[in-house]
């Protein structure tokens, strides 16, 4: 099952930006509270598809 995951500095931005453009809806993870861990639900993504994916605070520097 594929996996893939948003690494953002600012969640609350990147929520906002991800489902005003992809219409994605985003829940929090049980456990994954101290990273701002959220699964993301949209078309193809989440629920019974095969693609799964999340969204978490960024940890380290922006890549450049």
């Amino acid at each position: 099952m594929p996996h893939f995951e948003i690494h953002a500095g600012d969640v609350k931005a990147a929520k906002a930006f991800y489902s005003g453009l992809f219409d994605w809806s985003f829940a929090p993870m049980s456990g994954g509270e101290d990273i701002d861990y959220h699964l993301i639900k949209g078309v193809g993504i989440g629920g019974d598809n095969s693609v799964t994916a999340g969204l978490m605070r960024r940890m380290g520097d922006a890549p450049e």
